[in-house]
């Protein structure tokens, strides 16, 4: 039965040939990077969007309107 260190060895590089080479740097680069992504994509424009929704609003409508259930004036 083989020992750890040399299934670890030999997973690495039987994997791929430059994972010895590189190591989980570039790995991690990439992650980062697509996590960053993600989060100015999905999270930072969903904000700005919702900010400007909010701020148009609140110019239409006022920030407390009047009466919501009244009868609309003619």
């Amino acid at each position: 039965m083989a020992s750890w260190d040399s299934c670890r060895n030999s997973f690495t590089d039987c994997f791929c040939r430059f994972w010895g080479a590189y190591g989980w740097k570039p790995l991690f680069a990439v992650n980062i990077g697509m996590t960053l992504l993600y989060l100015v994509c999905e999270f930072g424009f969903g904000v700005v969007y919702n900010i400007k929704s909010i701020i148009q609003n609140v110019d239409t409508f006022g920030v407390f309107p009047d009466c919501y259930q009244c009868a609309a004036s003619a």
